[in-house]
C-alpha cells in the first residue's frame, strides 16, 4: 500500500505571521526526500478578517508553489473559545485565536472545512496525524520519518497513560493522542507554568518537575484527540484559568494539564530542537542543532554571540531573511 499524506498544518492572522510559516514550509519542502514532498499536504489556518489577502496569491508570492494545500477561514476561528485569558499584562498577544485553533484542527480536518488546492478532490477529510507547526519554525531535515514513527497505530513507542479520570483530565481509554517535542527543564517545567497547587489541581498529584511540552511542535492523532474528547477538556480548563488564575499564558499549560503525566509521547530533544531562552543558532551546539528535524523559535537569530559562518546556508535563509533576524523585525509566532 502506498504511504500514507503528511498533513501539516500552520495557523497565522496576519501577513508578518503568513511570512514566517511560508519560510517555515520553504524550508520543509527544501529539506525533503521527493517521496515526503509527493506526500505532503498543507493546511493553512488563516484568520482572514485580519489578514486581508488572497491566499493562493501570497503563497505564490511567497514561493510557496505547486503544493497541495486546504485553505480554512473565519468559520474555524469562530469555533474557538471566548476564554483565552492571558494574565501576564505584557503578553496579551498570546491570547489571539490563532494560539488556540490548534485545538480545533482535528474537528476542522475530519470536518473538511478547508478550501482545497493540488489535490484531486477539492476538499480533504481522510487525515489520520497532522503535524501542527507554529510558524517561527524551521525544517533541516526531511519531516517524514519523524511523522511516521510517532503515535504509531500498531502499538509501538505507545506508553499507556496513568488512570487520571477526573473532570477535565484525558483517561487512558484509547492511546496517547499528543506527540511533542520537550522543552529545557531549566527553561520551563510545570511548575513553573502551572499552579498545580490550586484546588482545582492539587487533587491531580501532577509531579511539578514534568517537563514542559512544545506545543509548537506537535503531531495530532485524530481520532484519538476526538475520541477523548480532548478539545473540549480543554477549553474546559481555559474557563477555569479565566475565572481564577491558573497559570499566565498562553496554549501549553492547558495542553499538559489535559494530558496528565504521561499522556503525551515525547520527541527527542535532538529532533525537536527548542531554543526558546536563548537565541538561534549557537556554535557552541552546533553539532546538535544541525541535526535536528525541526528548530523552534527561529525568529531570534544570534548576531551578536559566535555565530557559525555556515549557519544561514543550513538554515536556507535568504540576504532578506537574516536582515531582518538582524534587525529584529521578524515577526513572533503564536505560542
Amino acid at each position: 500500500a502506498a504511504p500514507p499524506p503528511i498533513d501539516v498544518a500552520y495557523a497565522f492572522g496576519d501577513p508578518d505571521h503568513g511570512a514566517l510559516a511560508a519560510r517555515s514550509m520553504r524550508s520543509m519542502l527544501d529539506s525533503a526526500s521527493p517521496e515526503t514532498r509527493r506526500r505532503l499536504r498543507f493546511h493553512l489556518f488563516v484568520e482572514r478578517v485580519k489578514f486581508g489577502r488572497d491566499v493562493d496569491a501570497f503563497l505564490a508570492s511567497e514561493r510557496v508553489l505547486n503544493t497541495t494545500h486546504c485553505v480554512y477561514g473565519d468559520d474555524v476561528y469562530a469555533m474557538v473559545t471566548p476564554h483565552r485569558k492571558v494574565w501576564g499584562h505584557n503578553l496579551q498577544k498570546l491570547a489571539d485565536a490563532s494560539n488556540y485553533v490548534r485545538f480545533y484542527i482535528p474537528q476542522a480536518l475530519r470536518a473538511a472545512m478547508g478550501r482545497c488546492r493540488g489535490s484531486t478532490s477539492d476538499v480533504i477529510d481522510d487525515a489520520r496525524k497532522v503535524l501542527y507547526l507554529d510558524t517561527d519554525t524551521l525544517v533541516l531535515h526531511d519531516v517524514g520519518p519523524l511523522v511516521d514513527s510517532v503515535l504509531r497505530d500498531d502499538g509501538r513507542r505507545r506508553r499507556r497513560r496513568r488512570g487520571l479520570q477526573q473532570q477535565g483530565v484525558s483517561s487512558a481509554e484509547n492511546g496517547i493522542a499528543v506527540a511533542s517535542g520537550q522543552q529545557m527543564r531549566r527553561v520551563c517545567w510545570f511548575g513553573k507554568m502551572v499552579h498545580v497547587r490550586d484546588d482545582r489541581l492539587r487533587r491531580h498529584k501532577f509531579d511539578e518537575r514534568e517537563t514542559c511540552l512544545t506545543a509548537s511542535v506537535a503531531v495530532f492523532h485524530l481520532d484519538r484527540w476526538l475520541a477523548q474528547n480532548l478539545t473540549q477538556q480543554v477549553e474546559y480548563w481555559l474557563a477555569e484559568n479565566a475565572r481564577k488564575q491558573l497559570w499566565y499564558l498562553g496554549s501549553m499549560p492547558p495542553l499538559m494539564v489535559v494530558l496528565g503525566h504521561a499522556g503525551w509521547e515525547r520527541i527527542a530533544p535532538d529532533i525537536v530542537f527548542d531554543m526558546k531562552g536563548r537565541y538561534c543558532c549557537p556554535a557552541a551546539q552546533h553539532d546538535i542543532w544541525s541535526k535536528a528535524v525541526i528548530l523552534h523559535p527561529s525568529k531570534q537569530l544570534a548576531m551578536r554571540t559566535p555565530f557559525d559562518p555556515g549557519v544561514a546556508a543550513l538554515l536556507r535563509l535568504s540576504d532578506q531573511d537574516l536582515d531582518d533576524l538582524r534587525t529584529g523585525t521578524a515577526a513572533a509566532g503564536p505560542g
